[in-house]
């Protein structure tokens, strides 16, 4: 349980961005369908401000980048991410 007060480590603030970036393959098609209905309703306008900016993932050793290597490979082969 983290001791410090709501809201230290993140805001309250949401920036409307989404993800379809699963591990479990069985989660990846239910996903990506609800992201595909939330864009479709959204319409050119983009009524809802949704964006595709998702995460970006550092590391500092050789052994963290292989991690992240994997990790992103093992995802998009269930069809997650790009």
């Amino acid at each position: 349980v983290d001791p410090r007060p709501p809201l230290t480590a993140t805001s309250l603030h949401s920036t409307e961005c989404y993800r379809n970036f699963f591990m479990d393959p069985a989660l990846v098609p239910f996903m990506n369908r609800s992201v595909d209905l939330l864009e479709d309703l959204a319409g050119e306008q983009n009524s809802f401000q949704l964006n595709r900016r998702g995460y970006c993932f550092f590391t500092g050793t050789s052994k963290g980048a292989a991690a992240l290597e994997r990790f992103a490979e093992e995802g998009s082969a269930f069809g997650a991410g790009p």
